[in-house]
């Protein structure tokens, strides 16, 4: 995987000074840590801190038919203290995300892998509705079973166990896409549901 840094002009991010305007490229600006002068950063180019926004994408190459990808990312704050605090603070939440990656024995991807394929959310012993919904949704199965629901980055973020039949359910969810899972035995039962 290729990682692309420009500045929004097209010009490649460059080492020293301010990271524009350079002889040798980095991918990286201001890697250095602001309390430590020797190290190039924010602090010792002397820009002031302010509101810092940017665009991510990733690109992988070419997947053919039937392959797929797993990709994690975790965006961390470290926050609550001024800009030199805040570093100290992301650096500590750095390492707690890193040890949580590192102690799970699966993913999001593996998990879910199936979750957004059209045969799975095409069931017709399966209803769902209203679709869109505003959190509210019935969900219409027969015999005992599970309901997750999960956001399109994989949390989970609602579920009810032991329904039967048809059920009415208040998700209290934010607007968004989801992925409704019926769970009955060792069988998952899939649809996309959008909450307005």
């Amino acid at each position: 995987m290729a990682m692309f840094t420009d500045w929004k002009d097209g010009t490649s991010f460059t080492k020293g000074g301010n990271g524009y305007g350079g002889t040798a490229t980095t991918k990286y600006l201001f890697p250095g840590n602001p309390n430590n002068s020797g190290e190039w950063s924010e602090a010792s180019a002397a820009i002031s801190p302010s509101d810092r926004r940017m665009f991510m994408a990733s690109k992988i190459g070419p997947l053919n038919a039937g392959e797929e990808i797993c990709l994690d990312y975790a965006f961390i704050i470290g926050d609550g203290g001024d800009h030199l605090a805040n570093v100290n603070n992301l650096l500590t939440v750095a390492t707690d995300a890193q040890n949580f990656f590192n102690a799970q024995d699966d993913f999001v991807c593996e998990n879910f892998e199936d979750a957004l394929k059209v045969e799975n959310n095409e069931i017709d012993f399966l209803s769902v509705f209203p679709n869109p919904s505003n959190g509210e949704i019935t969900v219409d199965f027969k015999g005992e079973y599970s309901v997750e629901i999960h956001g399109l980055d994989g949390r989970k973020v609602f579920e009810k166990v032991k329904l039967n039949g048809m059920q009415k359910l208040d998700t209290k969810i934010d607007s968004g896409s989801y992925v409704l899972s019926v769970v009955q035995g060792g069988n998952r039962y899939v649809k996309v549901i959008v909450v307005e």
